[in-house]
């Protein structure tokens, strides 16, 4: 899957996954801002637009970037997606579906906002929900050398982040950085990435695969 912009230059799918439920659903992103959803029937696929993501920023590596579905999904039909929104922020947000129709039927409500980019690379982009139920996230380091943001406590550049997906979003007091009124980002659940572009937990186990992308002399 991809689009094509005016200029003729190709966007293609960033992340895909499955939803939790029993109509066959494949969610796509498209890198500029198109959430589809993609389902079988017999011998024909159906290719429906779920939502499209506005604004958004789809510079060189940021733009729209990865799908992930509430471990509730069944109770609330939430799918949240990762999106570069502008050349300084980055935002997690969340749609609601239906079950009964492949288009979103709510959102989006900013559920994580203000995260670091610089608009071009090294965004990371990567979200999930672990077995404890709370969601992760992964950001890259902006491009910026010898990894001088992963070391920056107070920012979540370079780093995973995890949050509790309760209405205020709060931070789980036994994440490792966690200082309260402290000078650290709360957030922070592990440092030291380059660009943590996807990210899944291991079936059966408590461990989560990060793929932090980049060549020898990156890291």
């Amino acid at each position: 899957l991809f689009t094509t912009d005016p200029r003729g230059n190709r966007y293609g799918a960033t992340s895909i996954a499955w939803a939790p439920d029993d109509r066959n659903r494949l969610f796509v992103t498209l890198q500029r801002g198109e959430i589809r959803v993609l389902r079988r029937s017999g011998d024909t696929v159906t290719n429906t637009l779920f939502a499209t993501v506005n604004p958004l920023y789809p510079v060189n590596e940021s733009g729209l970037l990865s799908v992930a579905f509430d471990p509730n999904f069944l109770a609330n039909g939430y799918v949240y997606v990762f999106a570069t929104v502008s050349q300084s922020e980055q935002q997690i947000l969340r749609y609601t579906a239906a079950f009964a129709s492949d288009a979103a039927i709510g959102g989006p409500e900013v559920i994580i906002r203000g995260l670091p980019t610089r608009g071009d690379r090294h965004n990371g982009g990567g979200i999930s929900f672990g077995p404890d139920g709370l969601l992760y996230w992964g950001i890259g380091d902006s491009d910026f050398p010898e990894g001088q943001n992963c070391a920056d406590r107070s920012s979540l550049s370079g780093k995973i982040g995890r949050a509790i997906p309760d209405p205020n979003n709060s931070v789980p007091n036994d994440n490792p950085y966690f200082d309260g009124p402290g000078p650290n980002n709360d957030y922070i659940f592990a440092p030291g990435y380059r660009n943590p572009f996807t990210q899944t937990w291991q079936p059966g186990w408590n461990r989560l695969w990060v793929n932090d992308v980049g060549g020898n002399g990156e890291q």
